[in-house]
């Protein structure tokens, strides 16, 4: 791990690509909010699936970031996010908000690690939904650094 927080070249693919897929200022923006921003523990999981290429870009809707019941090991951010009628990268929000979003999302990974592969894919209520949610926004609570 490069200790500046860019993308080495060793690390990039033919195109010139990061980890993911991800350009040189989305990685950048990543390790920087996991490094600055998040407990130990958080710090090495994001770290590892940046530096794994498990945290990916892409146009997600409305969601911020996603974690999917087919690649339950894969966070992705939104990078065209529509907020007040404009298309913003969540890989360019601060940094605090930025490690908040991958920790929840991390907490998704380890939650569907504990599940087969029709409740990922086809979930559970709504109410099973809504814990899920809860817990993932209690553990990046408590993995967010000021």
């Amino acid at each position: 791990m490069d200790p500046f927080g860019l993308c080495a070249d060793s690390l990039k693919d033919k195109k010139g690509l990061c980890p993911g897929k991800l350009t040189d200022k989305e990685f950048d923006s990543v390790e920087h909010a996991a490094r600055e921003h998040l407990s130990l523990v958080a710090r090495k999981r994001v770290l590892d699936a940046l530096y794994g290429g498990r945290i990916r870009g892409g146009n997600l809707g409305g969601d911020e970031a996603h974690v999917s019941g087919l690649s339950p090991d894969v966070i992705r951010v939104n990078r065209s996010l529509s907020v007040f009628d404009q298309r913003l990268s969540v890989f360019n929000w601060d940094p605090q908000s930025l490690a908040r979003i991958l920790a929840h999302e991390d907490r998704h990974v380890q939650q569907l690690a504990n599940f087969g592969f029709f409740t990922r894919v086809l979930g559970g209520s709504s109410g099973f939904h809504a814990v899920l949610q809860q817990d993932a926004d209690a553990y990046a609570q408590v993995n967010l650094q000021p």
